[in-house]
């Protein structure tokens, strides 16, 4: 009888520690965590929405997904300058409805959208945010009296689905770009907004002159 309980509670202390020990070993492999939630366009947008408090509007699967190296941490600091980059990279941009709600739609239409426009004064781009958002500008010149010129010397510096147009006779120019290149843009602008010559102006007026004649000239041609 000592015999029997002597075996029975040795294998009750085994089977115990082997359990344990069991135990120990299974929680020391957890279910790892998704390192990158913005891997796909899709779950990154479910991510921002629960994280930021966002709400997005868009008609079809978002299509594309994005790749962080090992040392992006993605945190609710810096999620959103993130987001707005993946979309960008995919060929998307974000439209602002209202205070936390946003349309998602293809950059390529981003022209036909009711974009937020900033206006730009003594240069200041503290307004614009660091976003691949597209948005619009309107920069007022303090110097210069042919805006036409500066757009000109603009449009390589343009991302791929920007635009810019002139006011002569306001002197503005009004530019719908991301808004980190509306930043480069801005000081562009700020660097050609200069005091120009006579002769300079004669020669602008030259050009002008020559471009409305090529223009008429290339009109009759076409109705012929």
């Amino acid at each position: 009888m000592r015999h029997f309980l002597a075996t029975t509670s040795f294998l009750l202390v085994t089977l115990s520690v082997s359990t344990h020990a069991a135990g120990n070993k299974k929680n020391s492999h957890p279910t790892p965590k998704i390192k990158n939630p913005c891997s796909t366009l899709t779950s990154c947008t479910d991510h921002v929405s629960r994280l930021l408090g966002h709400k997005y509007i868009y008609t079809d699967k978002l299509e594309g997904n994005t790749q962080f190296s090992k040392n992006i941490n993605l945190n609710k600091e810096n999620i959103e300058k993130y987001y707005s980059e993946s979309l960008n990279l995919n060929g998307y941009t974000r439209v602002k409805l209202e205070d936390k709600v946003y349309r998602i739609i293809k950059s390529r239409d981003v022209r036909y959208a009711p974009t937020s426009v900033i206006n730009i004064r003594d240069y200041n781009t503290a307004s614009i945010p660091k976003l691949s958002d597209y948005m619009i500008v309107s920069i007022t010149l303090k110097n210069h009296e042919y805006p036409s010129e500066i757009t000109r010397a603009l449009r390589p510096f343009l991302s791929r689905y920007a635009r810019i147009i002139t006011s002569q006779g306001s002197r503005s120019i009004i530019v719908q770009d991301t808004g980190r290149n509306l930043i480069r843009i801005v000081d562009l602008v700020k660097n050609l907004d200069k005091e120009i010559s006579s002769d300079a102006k004669e020669r602008i007026e030259k050009r002008l002159a020559q471009r409305h004649e090529a223009k008429i000239h290339k009109k009759g041609s076409c109705h012929k």
